[in-house]
């Protein structure tokens, strides 16, 4: 019960934090953080740092701020980070997205693992949808919630004791099931690639923080 009101609370204090600048970041359970600040570092503290791949380019974020976030062509751009991050307890994966397209098969956000059943996880929308997916466990939001060329902040969060899985957009809960864990830690962490069999991702990430808990926190 004590995790799953922290998983509540980072919910709500990573939203007040990422949008403003007198808000201070939680740090319990923080394994990766990813400003995207002229580069792809995790500013965590535990060098999980991202290396983009095929040109990715930084742009300005939603203040304006030039350098300040990533953007992926939906072609071939991604970037990746390393193996070291265990998502098989629980977890809470949030950023900004600003997305200019959605009309592929399955663009993939936040990847990782292979394509077997409850061992790969995938952030990624579908037509006009989201999916918090562990490959063949799939949760999605209603139909009708992705808004194209507008920044939004997601948050996708695990609790291994309740089983329970949510999707929360602007800090408001949109969806939520139970499902055993993912067992999803094999290969890299990747960011808007194909991966998972799921199609790269046209748009502009920036602010990714990922939280990590073990069942005694």
């Amino acid at each position: 019960m004590k995790r799953l009101y922290y998983l509540l609370f980072l919910v709500c204090s990573s939203f007040l934090f990422l949008t403003s600048s007198f808000a201070q970041a939680p740090t319990v359970g923080l394994v990766g953080y990813y400003p995207f600040d002229g580069n792809a570092n995790d500013m965590s503290g535990n060098s999980n740092h991202g290396i983009p791949q095929n040109g990715v380019t930084l742009t300005t974020d939603r203040f304006g701020n030039a350098n300040k976030a990533y953007s992926f062509d939906g072609m071939n751009d991604f970037i990746t980070c390393g193996t070291n991050i265990n998502l098989k307890n629980s977890f809470s994966i949030s950023f900004f997205n600003y997305t200019y397209s959605n009309t592929g098969v399955n663009p993939s956000l936040v990847s990782r693992g292979i394509p077997a059943v409850n061992q790969g996880l995938h952030l990624m929308m579908g037509s006009n949808y989201f999916r918090f997916a562990f490959y063949g466990n799939d949760l999605n939001t209603a139909s009708g919630i992705l808004t194209n060329n507008t920044w939004t902040f997601w948050c996708f969060t695990y609790d291994e004791a309740t089983k329970s899985r949510k999707i929360y957009r602007n800090g408001v809960l949109l969806t939520s099931d139970t499902s055993v864990p993912c067992d999803c830690n094999s290969g890299d962490l990747v960011f808007a690639e194909i991966h998972i069999q799921c199609q790269i991702m046209a748009s502009i990430m920036a602010n990714l923080m990922i939280f990590v808990f073990t069942t005694e926190q």
